[in-house]
């Protein structure tokens, strides 16, 4: 499984980026979303401060905004905190 996201670590948060500019499009494999969501919620799971910097994303698939949103649901369970920054319009 290739690595989709770039992580650091600084002052109690997670700070993900995402690797692809493109997140699961008619040309990509179904699969790519699955990979994300379980890479990034075994990132999230002893980390309750994420930010999640989404300046490389051109653009992203509904099914993976289903899971940003389960991903929000997980930290929000253990009264953490998601934060996504730098969308594109």
């Amino acid at each position: 499984m290739a690595k989709r996201l770039i992580t650091e670590k600084g002052d109690g948060v997670i700070i993900i980026r995402f690797v692809d500019k493109v997140i699961m499009n008619p040309d990509c494999d179904f699969n790519q979303t699955e990979e994300i969501g379980n890479e990034l919620y075994s990132l999230v799971a002893n980390n309750v401060r994420v930010l999640l910097n989404c300046t490389e994303v051109e653009y992203m698939c509904s099914a993976m905004l289903g899971k940003l949103i389960t991903l929000n649901e997980k930290i929000g369970r253990v009264h953490g905190e998601l934060v996504i920054c730098n969308l594109a319009p």
